[in-house]
């Protein structure tokens, strides 16, 4: 059974406490409201895949072309986790109610909001809601969806999928670091918030200390300490062939915080 959105109670009916789940969709069905519910699972529904979402026991479904997402292999990362809707549709089988709802008009409207309120610069939370090799995307807010480019990411020049360093549902602090009311597009930055690593670690000449070979521009072996201290390696004291991505073990030969420069000394791999 569909509800009526235009059902109105009938004259001198008593109107009764609503505290029961099914209650309380009826009532966000005919206001027009958000509500906010954890999804279990991805299945089909009239044939196609679907979110399956928990309405307090009643059971609620979000079809693809209602879930706000470009791609329905995006489906399956988000399960778990809680997502706002709009209740389109009410019924009913074999006697249990059961609910259509509709994320993509949920997340426009709380977009919308939220889009109107940020400033460029805002600190904010952020919640990961995917993860590409070079590129998170995160909901700063009422499901507007931020990208995040690795070097905003990451301090770590390591060629690594950003996959191992985060995962989906991941809270993060992030700056606001381009922002196009116009467009809705949303840049943020994971590394703006960081200390600089430069002032908050300190090396001395003769420190023996392991890093990863980073990137090599000619006889040029750039290597990284820690991340966002990459040094480079003295090529002429270097007897072995190095590859990026190759651990090894270097001396420093001099520290320059002010200068942001790190000489060191190869002294073997480490394996």
């Amino acid at each position: 059974m569909e509800i009526n959105r235009n059902f109105f109670r009938p004259e001198g009916a008593e109107v009764k406490a609503s505290s029961t789940p099914l209650d309380r969709i009826y009532r966000a069905y005919n206001a027009d409201s958000i509500i906010e519910a954890p999804i279990v699972q991805v299945q089909l529904y009239g044939g196609a895949a679907a979110w399956k979402i928990d309405l307090e026991g009643i059971p609620g479904y979000v079809p693809f072309e209602r879930s706000g997402l470009q791609h329905e292999n995006q489906l399956k990362q988000l399960v778990g986790q809680k997502i706002y809707v709009m209740i389109h549709s009410v019924h009913r089988k074999d006697g249990d109610p059961y609910a259509e709802c509709d994320r993509q008009k949920a997340v426009e409207r709380l977009s919308k909001e939220v889009l109107e309120r940020i400033t460029l610069s805002q600190e904010l939370e952020a919640v990961i809601k995917g993860l590409g090799d070079n590129k998170v995307y995160l909901d700063i807010g009422g499901g507007l969806i931020a990208e995040m480019p690795r070097q905003e990411a990451t301090l770590s020049k390591i060629r690594r999928s950003l996959r191992s360093e985060f995962h989906i549902g991941q809270l993060l602090t992030v700056k606001i670091v381009k922002l196009d009311k116009t467009t809705g597009s949303v840049t943020v930055s994971r590394t703006a918030m960081l200390p600089d690593p430069w002032k908050t670690n300190q090396y001395s000449a003769g420190d023996v200390l392991p890093v990863h070979i980073v990137n090599i521009v000619g006889q040029q072996i750039y290597a990284e300490v820690v991340p966002g201290i990459v040094g480079m390696i003295a090529t002429p004291n270097t007897p072995v062939e190095l590859a990026i991505g190759d651990k090894v073990q270097c001396s420093v030969i001099r520290f320059d915080p002010e200068q942001k420069k790190l000489r060191m000394r190869y002294r073997q791999k480490v394996m």
